[in-house]
């Protein structure tokens, strides 16, 4: 009998790391392929049947202007593909360290547009040389308070999407978008995750479009931000400034 037992318990605990072995491959990011220096990966959300995608390459563009790019409300428009409206909340407003935001997004007939309240946490790491900026949903309940969609546009989720930014030693910074994004409602999840498959190369070509005319300078509040951890580790240092 005590053999028998030993028997289960040990088939028991190899299955359980069979199990967790089949989870962590099913984690990694697939490769989809690579378009306009731009490599795509896609991975299933947790306890979802749609797919996070990620697109990673490197723009030609000093990483405080990227930074100012992607933490500037006004222009998100402008390359941000099918986004109608993009607007920082007063609420807890500690900008460009952390905020909330309401965006809406146009959808195709006759699916009915998707908006978000999201908070917006910026991490700086590697004495400033790398940037991560997380997005989580916050109660609409919040968001309510200060916007009003549409009546007929629906409330999504987009927690777990995120950029990463590496400054580069050429005045370049590689760049990194993880979008998961669940707009719910009644959409097939094979429409979803095809249009979501081409984000990562529309986003960045836009992206770099934008970049490439705009002569908006870099804020203080972004080149401080990045420059505070050598401050701190220099504080005789000068200060630096980021020209465009």
């Amino acid at each position: 009998m005590n053999q028998l037992l030993r028997l289960i318990i040990l088939n028991i605990f190899l299955w359980v790391l069979s199990a967790q072995s089949t989870n962590t491959q099913a984690e990694q990011w697939l490769f989809i392929k690579e378009k306009h220096g731009v490599k795509a990966y896609k991975k299933h959300i947790p306890h979802s049947t749609l797919y996070s995608f990620k697109g990673e390459g490197i723009i030609p563009y000093p990483i405080e202007k990227v930074v100012a790019l992607l933490l500037d409300n006004q222009s998100a428009t402008q390359w941000i593909p099918k986004l109608i409206s993009c607007k920082e909340l007063n609420k807890d407003n500690q900008w460009p360290t952390s905020f909330m935001q309401f965006s809406l997004f146009d959808a195709p007939w006759p699916i009915k547009d998707r908006y978000f309240f999201s908070r917006i946490d910026v991490q700086i790491r590697d004495n400033g040389n790398t940037v991560i900026i997380d997005y989580d949903d916050i109660a609409a309940e919040t968001g309510l308070k200060e916007v009003q969609p549409p009546v007929k546009a629906l409330l999504g989720e987009l927690s777990g999407s995120e950029y990463t930014l590496k400054r580069l030693d050429d005045g370049k910074t590689y760049f990194s978008a993880i979008s998961a994004v669940r707009p719910n409602g009644k959409i097939p999840n094979w429409l979803l995750n095809w249009v979501g498959s081409s984000m990562p190369f529309d986003s960045f070509v836009r992206m770099n479009q934008e970049l490439t005319k705009s002569k908006r300078p870099v804020p203080a509040e972004i080149i401080n931000l990045l420059n505070a951890p050598k401050a701190a580790a220099h504080p005789s240092a000068g200060k630096n400034r980021a020209h465009l």
